[in-house]
């Protein structure tokens, strides 16, 4: 039996996309998989992946992006796997050197960082663009060296950014896995006047503007994800925050309680960064249609706007106009037929075209073939 290793020094250790779905994909399909984190709480043992601490969390961005990324790599060196498989971009040194020590090495790109890095506000606009190229250099000469690449998302001619920069790249998306006990009930929601977002929270992803629109329209905001205590105190400090109720960091089956008890979900992008180019959707937008949830989007990227509109399953508003925001909340709560029709539709749409199950198909099937 194969031995894989999965490493992540930033992500949860139930991360639905590695945890859920690929480790989990990894190990009914018959290797031995392990999960190596940074955190405090116990070993243990999650649909078959085995879960491994370093027993240690770092306080600041310098911190996890140094000490807490060598913390991994070598408690991961110490179950000498066949595979290793990482999940963030400090680790890309470490996935240099076990390449270097005759390991194969998959590198999972979650997004685009060199445009990330791009708009990061911690950078000093100065360097900003020089730290981004030097990034992109970096990451271009690590990913020549491991057996492979994954990214979430193509380009219009089935390329990805990683492809002539790297051995092998392949598409795999984050998509919902679908399940029994995924029906929402919208036109009972609808009275009660609740919206969600699940994911990474952030000023880019519309979380400000989400907030003002929920206050003026007498919405609860259920936000679920992880957030900076910096923007999270920006936030707080809004007289609208009184309408949110943020529910912190929550396991993927505690996503399901929040999207029940919704009658829309939002994805509200900015036009900055990766977000004005994604030919896939937020991770997000599929969960919500997968629960029959009608979506309010964002016009950014064009594919987000194509969803909506080609499906006939939501609203797409331009992110930073709150105005056109609320009236797109109105509109949802005050045409209940219609939006239990949009519901319907998100569900149909994702069910026929995007779920997890074949993608959990091409991963294995990488797998095999790097280990020949």
């Amino acid at each position: 039996m194969y031995k894989v290793c999965h490493m992540t020094s930033a992500h949860p250790r139930y991360d639905p996309r590695i945890l859920e779905k690929e480790c989990t994909s990894l190990a009914r399909a018959g290797f031995q998989v392990s999960l190596v984190v940074n955190d405090k709480k116990a070993d243990e043992t999650v649909n078959g992946v085995n879960i491994i601490s370093t027993g240690m969390t770092f306080s600041g961005r310098k911190a996890r992006m140094t000490k807490g990324a060598k913390a991994v790599y070598k408690k991961a060196l110490e179950l000498n796997a066949d595979i290793y498989h990482f999940h963030d971009p400090e680790l890309l040194p470490y996935g240099l050197k076990l390449a270097k020590a005759g390991k194969h090495v998959v590198y999972d790109s979650h997004e685009d960082c060199y445009k990330q890095i791009s708009i990061k506000t911690y950078i000093p606009g100065i360097i900003r663009k020089p730290v981004a190229k030097w990034f992109l250099n970096y990451e271009s000469k690590v990913a020549r060296k491991v057996d492979a690449v994954i990214f979430p998302a193509q380009n219009p001619d089935g390329t990805t950014i990683f492809t002539g920069r790297s051995k092998r790249d392949v598409v795999i998306g984050n998509l919902p896995i679908l399940g029994s006990d995924r029906d929402v009930d919208v036109r009972e929601n609808l009275p009660k006047k609740t919206i969600c977002q699940v994911g990474a929270l952030t000023a880019a992803r519309g979380i400000t503007e989400m907030v003002i629109a929920g206050y003026r329209t007498g919405s609860r905001v259920i936000l679920a994800g992880p957030i900076s205590d910096s923007y999270m105190e920006t936030l707080k400090l809004m007289p609208e925050y009184s309408c949110v109720d943020y529910r912190r960091v929550v396991k993927h089956g505690e996503v399901k309680d929040i999207l029940k008890e919704s009658a829309i979900g939002f994805s509200v992008l900015h036009n900055v960064g990766q977000y004005r180019d994604l030919t896939n959707l937020p991770t997000k937008v599929y969960e919500y249609g997968s629960f029959g949830l009608p979506i309010i989007g964002s016009v950014v990227p064009p594919s987000l706007k194509d969803f909506l509109e080609e499906n006939h399953c939501g609203i797409a508003v331009h992110a930073e106009n709150v105005d056109e925001i609320v009236n797109a909340i109105n509109y949802i709560y005050n045409n209940a037929d219609e939006a239990v029709t949009m519901g319907r539709n998100a569900r149909m749409a994702v069910e026929r075209d995007y779920n997890w199950e074949t993608d959990a198909k091409k991963l294995v099937e990488l797998y095999n073939e790097i280990l020949g």
